[in-house]
């Protein structure tokens, strides 16, 4: 049965911050008839149907003849809307993990909405991968790196449960050359994080307020210490929001070594 506008307006108001006094919808979900979830901006209307169209046009020419046959955990899942793409395209095992419970109701409201069929469960991150004692041939780690308390304990976890490869997308601080003035036998390097402190309280970022930006070495580092290869950047094509073009953004796939 196809819901009503009040209903999405309704489930929007339970997101309801100071910054965002009419609450939202991380991603426009199109119900039919007119019926669309009304986002907290304007660019989400952009950038989330562009991250999913990406995702899936690389699973597809991955995994197509095998698609069926894919496992897929969603770290950060949100409202399921990768995966309800994904599930959509055929993948059967799609568990999405996500730790904020308004986001879960969305996400149960669209699951049921669409007859979807994966599995979402209410936790953190990292605690959900403490506890897991199984693979996933794929990993979605999408904006989530940069808004985690401990980027290399995720990374880390991530790495253990992954089969095949990890899906990344994740901010870089935009640094130049950094000039370290440190005792040489005993400096740091150039990887960095940088930290963000979120005033404002929204329903989609860091759970305690910081953010911490690694720049492109951190990222780089983050890799190596859960083990995973180069990471390879999508193909975006040849309009893409302005935010990948910068570098500001990045998304791809780095494997399991």
């Amino acid at each position: 049965m196809r819901p009503t506008q009040e209903q999405i307006n309704a489930l929007a108001k339970k997101s309801k911050t100071s910054q965002f006094p009419n609450g939202g919808w991380q991603y426009p979900f199109d119900f039919g008839g007119g019926i669309i979830a009304p986002t907290f901006t304007k660019a989400q209307t952009e950038i989330h149907p562009f991250r999913k169209d990406i995702l899936i046009k690389y699973i597809m020419g991955q995994y197509g003849k095998e698609i069926s046959k894919i496992s897929v955990l969603d770290l950060g899942a949100g409202e399921g809307a990768l995966a309800l793409a994904l599930w959509q395209v055929g993948v059967k095992d799609i568990t999405c993990v996500e730790a904020r419970s308004t986001n879960i109701e969305k996400g149960q409201f669209v699951k049921k909405t669409f007859n979807a069929d994966y599995n979402f469960i209410h936790d953190e991150a990292e605690s959900f991968l403490k506890k897991n004692n199984r693979k996933f041939d794929i990993v979605i780690v999408s904006q989530l790196l940069w808004i985690v308390s401990n980027p290399i304990m995720l990374i880390k976890l991530t790495a253990k449960s992954t089969n095949k490869e990890m899906i990344i997308e994740t901010v870089l601080a935009q640094t130049k050359n950094i000039e370290i003035t440190n005792n040489k036998s005993y400096a740091p390097t150039e990887a960095a994080f940088f930290i963000r402190e979120v005033k404002n309280k929204i329903d989609t970022g860091s759970l305690d307020g910081i953010e911490l930006w690694p720049n492109k070495q951190a990222f780089q580092k983050l890799l190596d210490l859960g083990g995973f290869s180069q990471f390879k950047e999508f193909d975006f094509g040849r309009n893409y929001p302005a935010r990948y073009k910068t570098g500001e953004w990045i998304f791809g796939s780095a494997k399991i070594e």
